[in-house]
């Protein structure tokens, strides 16, 4: 939860696309506002609990301010 705006994370419309942005919202409480670390080899992925998706950078950017998507490949074990 942000501290100043009290708001979290939200997959918006508890949309399953890969490349859906995330977005900052309401906390709802519901599994499109969950999410969960998970080790794979020496990596931390995040991902979202109601679909299983990964977060990443999109397209690998290394710009400044890049959005952040879901995607349904993760690092492979």
């Amino acid at each position: 939860m942000n501290k100043n705006s009290l708001k979290v994370l939200d997959i918006a419309d508890r949309n399953s696309n890969n490349s859906t942005p995330l977005q900052q919202f309401d906390l709802g409480g519901r599994t499109n506002q969950q999410f969960f670390f998970n080790k794979v080899k020496e990596n931390l992925t995040i991902k979202v609990l109601f679909n299983k998706k990964c977060l990443e950078v999109e397209k690998s950017s290394l710009r400044n301010r890049a959005n952040i998507v879901q995607v349904i490949i993760c690092i492979k074990n």
